[in-house]
């Protein structure tokens, strides 16, 4: 049998070796499943469907393509990128830069001051230091006009609104961890030692985090079963077609296309009518509903719907109109071929590194600058000089995935500090003529470093 240090390349289920250290390949779809861009190690195979079941640095479990649909989600990561990534926390630690691929969560506790869910917490002394001067363990005191808060550190975990580590603290009388505002965190005072006790998944009736098991993700999701024309957006509303099967609602979010389903916990009381399938912000499949209120279909955050779900409840079953094609012509935005989008979504070559956002906070981003993607996405290759509407100059930089969660044609305009989209480009791309070429200069590794550290 094959060792696990002497694997190479994609990994497959006739190679995959329990123990085998991997990390995100070629076919990577799960956004920051990986933490990130960590490393994780395959604790299970199974060779009759070609997925093998991943542990992540982190802690957390979920199971990948190794052949499957002729997909390679992982690729072997060698004993030396480990023993770099643990170099990596020392340098984290020196210079203030903790992130979600240096975290190992795993003490199991819950999380959520109103809605509490079973997770897992990075409780090493050195993280939790780091992250909030606190180790698990400790109370804390907070002194506020309203009187004093007691709590008790727990660890550190990303917050769901964002991808910082934040050290979380479970509050006498609240349901489960929380985090603290920065300017509370600065007035917290040690209060003595807590022996903590940790919590089991099958204490809490709401979902755990990352519990989507990515199986059922790929075995609902097909390009062609998106056949229902609705509007998408909560304020912009943008044509879309949907997945309304029964099978696939109920599978990736317990409800079916046409039911009205009421909201209510601690006072709050919302409701919504159940739309059908569709791709988040991280090209990820999810259950679309719309809100009483908004002009079309969105969904909750990535891990807000399980943890939402036990009190959520079915009031009423509706018949919902599908948006006629003389809708789609009047409307904001036009259909372009979203099954092709969906297979590109999962084969994108991010090689090309510019600079990426309209507004002071530019970033270093990948593209695909590929001329048969680009040609498909937006109908201009890599940089093609094109003049838009109004007369603006705008140069083709590439395809990445954008805000819906599908592939998107970005440029750069003349006077924009890094490369964006147009809005309702479905809509504006025949008035686009081809005035000339321009090649973009890629950004050095240098460059995207200053930019990451705010320069």
């Amino acid at each position: 049998a094959m060792q696990a240090s002497t694997l190479s390349g994609c990994v497959s289920a006739a190679s995959a070796v329990v123990g085998a250290a991997v990390g995100r390949g070629g076919d990577w779809m799960w956004a920051e499943q990986d933490d990130a861009g960590s490393f994780g190690h395959i604790v299970e195979v199974v060779t009759e469907t070609q997925w093998v079941r991943v542990q992540w640095s982190s802690g957390h479990t979920n199971w990948y393509r190794a052949g499957s649909g002729t997909r390679h989600d992982l690729t072997y990561t060698s004993p030396y990128a480990i023993g770099a990534a643990a170099l990596s926390l020392e340098d984290a630690l020196r210079t203030h830069k903790v992130k979600q691929q240096h975290l190992k969560r795993t003490f199991g506790y819950g999380a959520g001051v109103q809605h509490a869910h079973f997770s897992r917490f990075d409780i090493r002394d050195e993280i939790c230091m780091e992250l909030g001067g606190f180790i698990h363990g400790t109370r804390v005191r907070l002194q506020h006009r309203g009187g004093v808060q007691m709590a008790v550190t727990i660890g550190v975990k990303c917050d769901g609104n964002d991808s910082a580590p934040k050290l979380w603290f479970h509050c006498d009388n609240a349901e489960a961890a929380g985090i603290f505002e920065r300017a509370e965190m600065l007035k917290l005072k040690e209060a003595g030692t807590q022996i903590m006790t940790e919590r089991r998944r099958d204490e809490f009736e709401a979902a755990s985090d990352d519990e989507t098991d990515n199986r059922t993700v790929i075995e609902v999701t097909s390009p062609s079963h998106f056949s229902f024309r609705y509007p998408m957006g909560r304020f912009g509303i943008k044509p879309t077609l949907f997945d309304v099967r029964d099978d696939a609602c109920k599978k990736l979010g317990h409800f079916v296309h046409g039911e009205v389903v009421r909201f209510s916990h601690r006072g709050v009381s919302e409701k919504f009518t159940v739309i059908g399938i569709q791709l988040r912000d991280d090209g990820l499949p999810a259950l679309f509903v719309h809100k009483d209120g908004d002009e079309g279909a969105g969904t909750f955050p990535s891990n807000h719907w399980a943890i939402f779900r036990p009190y959520m409840k079915v009031v009423d079953k509706v018949k919902i109109q599908e948006m006629s094609p003389e809708d789609v012509t009047a409307g904001q935005g036009t259909f372009c071929d979203l099954g092709r989008l969906c297979e590109l979504r999962s084969s994108l070559k991010l090689s090309f590194r510019y600079r990426l956002g309209l507004g002071p906070c530019v970033q270093a981003g990948l593209f695909d600058i590929r001329d048969e993607v680009c040609l498909v996405v937006g109908g201009f290759v890599h940089g093609q000089l094109v003049e838009a509407v109004g007369g603006i100059r705008a140069t083709v930089i590439g395809v990445r995935l954008g805000q819906e969660g599908l592939p998107e044609l970005f440029f750069h305009n003349e006077g924009d500090p890094g490369a964006g989209i147009f809005p309702q480009y479905g809509r504006l791309q025949s008035k686009f003529k081809d005035v000339g070429f321009r090649a973009p200069k890629e950004l050095t590794e240098e460059d995207a470093n200053l930019l990451e550290e705010g320069w």
